[in-house]
């Protein structure tokens, strides 16, 4: 971006960009870097406290089959695939939390989590209550 600047700069009218442009160019590499730095943070995390789901030639043939029956995306069907997958190994109480209730609107896809013992929750603040509720049931 700078040799881009510096060619503008060249000319008559833009002959000050240059100098005004450091502080934004500074503001950019600065916002790269803390992008960065956040990223690696949540990289960590993830390596010490999530469970990463294996990304196997079931679950992707189990998701080839959800994105034909529910008309999901490919990307949510391996998502449906792989919580699946996992839920059924699993025996504590579980949940799938996403965003996206139009993806994941469908009911079968609900009744096939269920089905686990799976629950699907489309609202952050239900997921929450779910959660603490799950983690401290009242007495």
């Amino acid at each position: 971006m700078r040799k881009q600047i510096r060619e503008i700069s060249r000319s008559e009218t833009f002959r000050g960009l240059l100098d005004d442009s450091r502080d934004v160019l500074a503001a950019l590499i600065a916002g790269g870097d803390e992008s960065r730095e956040r990223l690696e943070r949540a990289i960590e995390v993830f390596a010490t406290e999530a469970t990463i789901i294996p990304l196997t030639n079931d679950v992707i043939t189990i998701a080839r089959w959800h994105e034909l029956a529910y008309s999901l995306t490919p990307q949510d069907a391996v998502v449906l695939a792989s919580v699946r997958a996992h839920a059924e190994t699993q025996q504590d109480r579980k949940c799938f939390v996403s965003q996206d209730a139009k993806g994941f609107a469908h009911p079968t896809i609900h009744d096939e989590l269920l089905a686990v013992d799976c629950k699907v929750l489309v609202n952050f603040s239900h997921a929450l209550a779910y959660v603490r509720n799950a983690l401290h049931p009242p007495a």
